[in-house]
């Protein structure tokens, strides 16, 4: 459902380069699959930053547990 991902974009143009900056919110428990990623990847430029609350959760990273999305970010 739409309503559990918040995406905020920009475009900034730094000399002859396009940097593309996105800011993320993943609601808890929203699992998000790898063809929704890909269709908002598709659209950015080839330079890009993904920041933000994924809400992923993974041992690798120090959590006591691991959710689907965080073993979906870190494969």
């Amino acid at each position: 459902c739409i309503e559990d991902i918040q995406l905020s974009a920009i475009k900034c143009h730094v000399g002859n380069d396009i940097i593309d900056f996105v800011s993320t919110y993943v609601k808890p428990r929203f699992n998000i699959n790898i063809n929704f990623w890909n269709s908002q990847l598709s659209s950015l430029s080839s330079n890009f930053i993904i920041t933000g609350d994924f809400n992923a959760h993974h041992i690798m990273w120090g959590r006591e547990y691991s959710n689907h999305f965080g073993r979906q970010t870190l494969d």
